[in-house]
């Protein structure tokens, strides 16, 4: 079982409930209301009548939660910590990537038990990809000695996309569960006529793109859209270039998500998604065009075309048309204050918007994004 949502394509993927039954709605230590109650987040019925009646806009402060809550696993090691805020965090709102997430540190903490109600939340909170929460729930049992259990999933895990032969017949979280005399053919029936890792996992991240009518516009208003239940998953990682830094962790701060899909041949396959830096309450959004090749996802090209990364940066626009060209403009902005310094809101006004530069881009016939450009005469940052 790994220990974070991390999936590493390149060697294939890697990797009911219960609670009390209380109030669902309750109040926390700073008196913010319709909250619910740390007694039921394990709760599936509970959980799910929360959902459909809690504020959208609380999706943000469960976000923020959620964000120091990867902080403190996965950088500072706060194992007892990151639960604690988790758990606050679906208190606000429940994600199905903070229950694998607490999954998870539950797993390292090795509260099996714990991290099986938490999978169980994030599966029936549909988290993708399934195959990874049964997975570890597989293995969760199987560290609690519970062969039939942990057999039952792994079968289903693979079913679902789990076929990283290899990790399964050397995890050490799976070694009870290999002495079973059932494994072996088990496994070997569930990998029947599965396909390769890198095309599962690829396909499945396509599924969540709508696709596009050109011309489409990404105009201001447009690009700064950030839709919370459109959240790319961390497992996606290898097909969102950035979302893993040099140092090979990620930047808790952003979040990715999907915005649509502009068109799939036998070449190559091009996808719009776009980044938000999560420590404002109304963070600057920037959008992406990346093509991939499309059986397995390998990432041909990507460029910003929309939107901008922070307030002081040059805003820009695009139309993407038919014969996969796309015009971006190219817009300077001016404040009454330094928007870095001093906030976005109704008490800085933007003063100006001037045009500065366009350029024009072509999706060439291997999905490669080519450039040509003419200036207006200033600076893009």
């Amino acid at each position: 079982m790994k220990k974070s949502s991390i999936i590493i394509v390149a060697v294939g993927l890697l990797l009911v409930a219960c609670g009390g039954k209380k109030d669902t709605n309750t109040t926390d230590q700073n008196g913010n209301k319709n909250l619910l109650a740390q007694a039921d987040i394990f709760n599936k019925d509970v959980v799910l009548k929360f959902i459909e009646t809690a504020d959208k806009n609380s999706q943000q402060a469960a976000k923020k939660e959620f964000l120091t809550g990867v902080d403190q696993y996965r950088n500072r090691n706060q194992i007892d910590s990151a639960i604690s805020t988790f758990k606050n965090s679906i208190g606000v709102y429940p994600f199905s990537k903070t229950y694998y997430e607490l999954g998870n540190a539950y797993m390292d903490k090795k509260d099996f038990k714990g991290a099986i109600d938490a999978y169980h939340m994030a599966e029936v909170l549909e988290y993708e990809p399934v195959s990874v929460v049964l997975y570890n729930i597989a293995c969760a049992y199987s560290m609690l000695e519970d062969g039939e259990n942990s057999l039952k999933y792994l079968e289903l895990a693979i079913e679902n996309g789990y076929i990283n032969l290899e990790h399964i017949m050397s995890d050490e979280d799976l070694a009870f569960t290999r002495k079973d005399p059932n494994f072996n053919e088990t496994v070997k029936t569930s990998m029947a006529g599965n396909t390769s890792s890198d095309a599962v996992l690829f396909s499945m991240y396509k599924t969540h793109f709508a696709s596009l009518t050109l011309p489409y516009t990404l105009d201001e208003a447009t690009s700064q859209k950030v839709d919370f239940e459109k959240t790319i998953s961390y497992d996606y990682d290898a097909f969102v270039p950035g979302m893993v830094n040099s140092e090979f962790s990620r930047d808790v701060g952003d979040e990715y998500f999907y915005v649509g899909k502009v068109t799939e041949n036998n070449k190559y396959v091009a996808l719009l998604y776009s980044q938000a830096g999560m420590w404002s309450d109304k963070p600057p959004v920037h959008v992406y065009l990346a093509t991939y090749e499309p059986e397995k996802g390998t990432v041909i090209d990507f460029e910003k075309i929309a939107g901008l990364e922070y307030y002081s940066d040059s805003l820009r626009t695009a139309v993407l048309k038919d014969g996969m060209s796309v015009e971006v403009k190219y817009f300077t902005q001016e404040w009454e204050k330094n928007p870095d310094d001093y906030g976005y809101d109704s008490e800085n006004r933007r003063t100006g918007l001037n045009q500065v530069a366009v350029k024009n881009f072509k999706i060439d016939v291997n999905g490669n994004i080519r450039e040509s450009q003419k200036m207006l005469g200033a600076v893009i940052r």
